[in-house]
């Protein structure tokens, strides 16, 4: 999907004053997420960018603060050096395979050509993937049993990983997997046997639409699903 034109604008003038700013110290700007998904949500999502510099200096990342907060818009930046980015980009092999999977260069080289991962390093970042979610969710229902507004806040971070890590398993199972969460949802729901209405309930939570879930039941469930990838992965791959 096309980002909007009143978006294009502001990104257009974003990168003209990371330019001047930033100067010959500025190697790749990047648009991925939500904004080039058919997922934005004015009023709950970031806009993301990937920075790539080739000098991540204290002072760049001063000067790429001061660009943001001069904008006025609800930018989420990652800022990396082009030294190490190879490796950067294999230790997060699959936040960058999302970013590559659907991304805008807005300025120079493309910092995704020639990236590759290799099928058992995407099986072993997916299942610690999972695993992470799994402990970190834990820990925020344990402190949490009695906040219940605290919880839903940490598990709004978590849905977009949630929903990147299942789609990667069936990827990596063979399956054509669209981009966008609403689409995903039936096809995660019909292969891995999910309730639709839990996929339903955590992408109204991510868009804002809702917070009003039963945090015992939503919190089995979502240990249910977990366990459920976990045990299939342990069926068939070797960690």
């Amino acid at each position: 999907m096309p980002i909007t034109q009143q978006l294009r604008s502001s990104m257009d003038g974003l990168r003209d004053t990371f330019a001047s700013s930033l100067g010959d110290n500025l190697e790749s700007l990047v648009l991925y997420g939500s904004s080039v998904r058919n997922d934005f949500s004015r009023g709950s999502s970031d806009i993301n960018l990937l920075i790539v510099l080739k000098q991540n200096t204290a002072a760049a990342q001063r000067s790429i603060s001061q660009t943001i907060r001069d904008s006025g818009l609800n930018i989420s930046p990652l800022v990396l050096s082009s030294k190490g980015l190879d490796r950067s980009m294999q230790a997060f092999a699959l936040k960058f395979s999302d970013i590559a999977r659907r991304d805008e260069l807005l300025y120079g080289t493309d910092p995704f050509s020639g990236f590759e991962v290799s099928i058992p390093r995407r099986q072993f970042l997916l299942e610690q993937g999972l695993r992470n979610s799994w402990m970190r969710l834990g820990n925020a229902y344990i402190q949490n049993t009695d906040q219940p507004e605290r919880y839903l806040r940490i598990l709004r971070g978590a849905v977009p990983r949630i929903f990147a890590d299942l789609a990667e398993l069936l990827r990596l199972e063979g399956s054509e997997v669209p981009d966008e969460r609403r689409l995903q949802a039936p096809l995660l729901a019909r292969e891995l046997g999910i309730e639709q209405a839990l996929l339903d309930t955590l992408i109204g939570l991510r868009e804002g639409s809702d917070r009003s879930a039963d945090i015992h039941e939503l919190h089995r469930q979502l240990l249910d699903v977990l366990q459920g990838a976990l045990d299939y992965m342990a069926g068939r791959w070797e960690l």
